[in-house]
């Protein structure tokens, strides 16, 4: 799970991490303090925004593959 790790001011917190391609640049989301239970939760429903984004792009990718294919 691609989450970072950052100490301010002596406190631990958590941020879920990704490329974002459309803006062609890293970008981190504040998930709370490292031992908590939401920030858990906010890391694992980051990812799974971030992994359904590239879910639906892959389709579409996929389906444009299909669509040259079937003009051999």
């Amino acid at each position: 799970m691609p989450k970072t790790t950052k100490t301010i001011k002596g406190k631990q917190y958590v941020y879920y991490s990704y490329y974002d391609a459309d803006e062609q640049k890293k970008k981190e989301i504040y998930c709370g303090g490292i031992d908590t239970k939401e920030a858990k939760k906010k890391v694992l429903e980051s990812e799974l925004e971030y992994l359904e984004k590239q879910k639906l792009e892959l389709i579409q990718k996929i389906k444009n593959v299909e669509s040259q294919l079937k003009k051999f």
